[in-house]
């Protein structure tokens, strides 16, 4: 007989009753206000006068209602009426998880396989989870519900999970203990042990009943038959559970849930999750491909045949931005005979000794034939006293943290490289996680120690498995770690033609044009056309939202073609174009990498890299690592005789410098332009950055700034210096007259500089006249230290004219000492004087006296190639800086004017005729 059930509750019209529970009732109602149906929860009729269930009801409706997250089924409202008292939820419609769970059993025993949106274990996972999401939800909210269980978890029509009833929930603080004896709230078959044996509930017992469902998913069968609570407590102590792989073979379930049921169902609580999140992060590598761990081999360093290189070596840093080697140290370098590709994972157990400096774990090391330095590839650096970890990226410093663990004698740490991403942990805590911004080019492992203070007890390798979903990159990254490059590059093409407009299919791209560039490096002839490939392979990125990896891309093809012009034009380009974009770190990180590594690599790399760091990422110059390198740059690079104030340690000071020397316009027209929309600007930045602009040969651009200064309506940013500026890019006797009609004394800074741009203009041009107006008003006598350029330049004249006595009388003010400097502007025209007056044997021994560097000053520039060391196609000439090759090809113009060999003189006089006429010259500018 059907029941019979009210008309209505308040304003809702009763349709149908729903349920019916031991406190409460559901009903499908219609609300007309909201003209929508509704589930209406109200004490059951035969309890409604008992005061104890009024008041547990009106508390279970109000810790619901304060829950507001999508596993968790809202409250619309609560209403007491009277004597009636019931609240009103959402009416979903779907069925229990119960319902699925005994349903999916019923078609196992049939035979019949279970659908994808139905009891299978890969969509019950997903339900798992989203449980787990909402009971991590309201524990953060400290509440408890005590019974959770399949009835009391609803799988909506579209695929919603909410969990329901929260009849007997509290708050974690707010409850009582029991007896042993008592009555305790909760269903016994989903009950942990302390619950039934009257202790209060906590986030724990919670987590054992997840772990009750967890099991009774994958299984469809609960893990312990319990009879009534009497039995429980009776047994609990004798109770096991069944294997679920071995209990339900044909579920298929993965072997990593196992351990979380282990963990979720552990008889003591302190041995079960501590949090949901937690449960939750291991529930979804699960889901994700979680990797299996499988022992290769275990390395000995005395074994000599486990090691393929075993020597001490010299690391430095910052060797290509300084003159001689002033960052490195000796150290033992052990690299693996073997190679180790794919997920690996390094087990190493070491006993750090009392005096001990630190013990290194090599990894990502390259094949020796590709190796091109000892630094290559990954080192997580250990020291003690305190703990800190260090990771390096080609002796880079990418990650340094002092964990908070507790101090031991011996480290235990394990490091894990699963796809894109490394791990490390230390006494089994995890430390740090970096994601690696580029593929791995090397599969070595090895140490690294600069003592023998310590004691290395294991160090063992094993093999990751690829997990239970595999990425779909996973084939072709497997190809490119064992540099089956052909095989590989038709993976990725593959890839990225199957998921266009996803982030699978813009890293396929990325990768195909990285396999390219690998591939080039192996090539037995001429690696330009796979290069200029991966310049191509990178160009089908554009327009996508993948954008940024295009010009990274093309950034590090481009580094290999040796054009790191280009390569700085993309990565600054990519970060004008894209200063939002979601990819935006790894640009910042692959730049930060790169001005560490072409510190140690190229010096014009270096000085691009270092400049974009300066302009774009200011935060970065508080690193301890970047100051030790911006430290190194400064104490090593030129000083610029007409930069004022070229000593201050400031950004914008050093943006300017290195804008010139790398011969980056935009750069300085940035700087100028900041500078002028300043309310008071520092004079002297401005003046230098005008006049680095005017010096590099842009005298149409260093005339609008002018423009556009005077049209700032900002007078006091017109001083005097900006006027002398304005002269070196007028006719030469305006600009001597301006220069001049400042004189009030002898000559200042900003004078000379000026006279010194206009005396190299004019001896280009032999215009004689000229410049012996300038030497005639300009005094031979030392008059200041910063007058030294402008004898130089001077000198050079007087030879050129055959002034000997002159000549004489200038260098009569300095000493033999200082003549004979190499950072002296005097020691380039001082040797060609002694070819003059003393013959080409006195030149050459002045010459021959310079020492050999690989970046030598401009002032001895002319030394080094008279000498052979510096050749019209060798490295120096590819890599030297724009003012760099001015200056020796102006030198070498008038050295061969002035010892007769005037078809020399005219074939670089040629290569520098648009030096102070155009704004570009391609002899010289690349």
């Amino acid at each position: 007989m059907k029941e019979s059930h009210p008309q209505e509750i308040g304003r809702y019209k009763i349709l149908e009753r729903i349920g019916k529970g031991g406190m409460g009732e559901v009903f499908l109602a219609y609300d007309p206000i909201s003209e929508r149906n509704v589930a209406l929860k109200c004490i059951r009729e035969d309890l409604q006068g008992k005061k104890a269930i009024r008041s547990r009801f009106l508390r279970e409706a109000r810790i619901a209602s304060q829950l507001t997250h999508p596993s968790v089924i809202p409250i619309y409202s609560i209403h007491k009426e009277g004597n009636a008292l019931y609240y009103t939820m959402p009416y979903l419609q779907g069925k229990t998880l119960r319902q699925v769970l005994r349903e999916t059993k019923e078609q196992a025993k049939q035979g019949a396989a279970c659908s994808l949106g139905g009891g299978s274990i890969s969509s019950l996972f997903q339900v798992f989870l989203r449980i787990c999401e909402g009971v991590s939800y309201t524990h953060a909210k400290t509440i408890l519900h005590r019974d959770l269980k399949p009835e009391n978890v609803i799988i909506g029509k579209y695929g919603e999970v909410m969990i329901l009833d929260w009849g007997i929930a509290d708050y974690a603080k707010a409850q009582r203990r029991g007896t042993k004896t008592g009555k305790v709230a909760g269903t016994v078959a989903y009950m942990a042990p302390e619950r039934a044996l009257g202790e209060k509930a906590t986030y724990q017992t919670d987590i054992y009943s997840l772990g009750v469902i967890l099991y009774h998913m994958v299984t469809l069968e609960l893990p312990f038959q319990r009879g009534n609570l009497e039995a429980f407590r009776k047994y609990m102590k004798e109770e096991t559970y069944v294997n679920p792989i071995e209990l339900a073979p044909y579920r298929e379930i993965p072997h990593e849930i196992l351990d979380i049921i282990k963990k979720c169902l552990s008889f003591d609580p302190e041995d079960r999750y501590r949090a949901v999140h937690t449960l939750i992060q291991d529930m979804q590598h699960t889901i994700q491909g979680k990797t299996h761990w499988m022992f290769i081999t275990q390395l000995c360093p005395e074994k000599k045949s486990d090691w393929e290189f075993q020597e001490h070596v010299m690391i430095a840093k910052h060797t290509a931005i300084t003159r001689h080697t002033e960052i490195a140290q000796w150290a033992m370098l052990m690299v693996s005979k073997h190679n180790f590709s794919g997920n690996i994972r390094l087990h190493v157990t070491v006993q750090m000794l009392e005096k001990s400096a630190g013990f290194g774990v090599l990894f990502g090391i390259p094949e020796s034939p590709k190796r091109n330095n000892l630094g290559e590839g990954y080192c997580l650096w250990i020291t003690k006293s305190p703990t800190r970890l260090q990771l390096f990226r080609s002796n880079v410093l990418v990650v340094d943290i002092e964990p908070h663990v507790e101090e031991h004698a011996i480290h235990e740490i394990v490091i894990e490289k699963v796809h894109e991403q490394i791990r490390c942990f230390l006494h089994n805590t995890l430390v740090f996680s970096y994601t690696l911004s580029l593929p791995l080019h090397g599969a070595h492992v090895g140490i690294l120690y600069k003592d023998a203070h310590f004691v290395l007890k294991h160090f063992s390798l094993y093999s990751g498995s690829q997990g239970v979903l595999v990425n779909c990159l996973a084939i072709p990254d497997a190809f490119f770690a064992y540099q089956d490059y052909d095989k590989a590059l038709l993976e990725y093409r593959r890839a990225g033609r199957a998921f266009p407009g996803r982030p699978e299919g813009r890293d396929a791209i990325f990768k195909a044009g990285i396999t390219l560039l690998e591939k080039a490096k192996l090539a037995a002839e001429d690696p330009k056309p796979l290069q200029l490939e991966a310049l191509d392979e990178f160009e089908a990125l554009h327009g996508t939202p993948g954008a940024p990896l295009e010009y990274l891309g093309k950034a590090l093809a481009y580094r290999a073609l040796g054009d790191y012009h280009e390569e700085a034009k993309c990565l600054e380009f990519a970060l004008n174009k894209f200063p939002k974009h979601p990819l935006l770190p790894l640009l910042e990180e692959h730049i930060f990498y790169r001005m560490h590594e072409s510190s140690t690599e190229n010096r014009l790399a270096a000085y691009k890299s270092i400049l974009l760091v300066v302009r774009y990422f200011p935060k970065m110059l508080e690193n301890s690592e970047v100051k030790l390198l911006i430290g190194s740059l400064k104490n090593h690079w030129q000083t610029l005789p007409f930069i004022e104030g070229a000593a201050e340690d400031s950004q914008q000071t050093t943006a300017i410098i290195l804008a010139f020397w790398t011969d980056t316009k935009q750069a300085l027209l940035s700087s100028i332009s900041t500078l002028i929309k300043q309310e008071a600007p520092k004079a002297s930045l401005l003046e230098n950055a005008l006049f680095c602009l005017s010096e590099l040969g842009y005298y149409s651009d260093t005339r609008h700034c002018l423009e556009e200064l005077k049209n700032a309506s900002k007078s006091a940013l017109l001083s005097r210096g900006c006027a002398l500026i304005k002269g070196t890019i007028l006719k030469e006797d305006s600009a001597i007259k301006t220069v001049y009609s400042y004189t009030e004394g002898e000559l200042d800074f900003q004078q000379i500089r000026v006279l010194v741009h206009i005396v190299k203009k004019l001896l280009l041009r032999k215009e004689y006249g000229k410049l012996q107006q300038i030497a005639r008003k300009t005094p031979l006598t030392r008059t200041s230290e910063q007058i030294m350029p402008l004898h130089a330049a001077l000198l050079w004249f007087f030879l050129l004219d055959n002034q000997i006595n002159n000549a004489r009388k200038l260098l009569q003010a300095y000493t033999l000492e200082e003549l004979k400097q190499e950072q002296s502007p005097l020691f380039s025209p001082y040797g060609t004087f002694l070819f003059r007056t003393r013959g080409k044997g006195a030149m050459d021994a002045h010459f021959g006296a310079c020492l050999e560097k690989s970046s030598p000053p401009t002032t001895c520039l002319l030394s080094h190639f008279l000498r052979g060391k510096i050749a019209e196609e060798g490295d120096w000439m590819r890599n030297a800086f724009y003012w760099e090759k001015q200056e020796l090809f102006l030198e070498l113009t008038l050295l061969y004017r002035i010892t007769n060999q005037h078809h020399k003189a005219k074939d670089y006089e040629q290569r520098l005729q648009g030096r102070y006429t155009r704004d570009y010259r391609k002899e010289i500018r690349p």
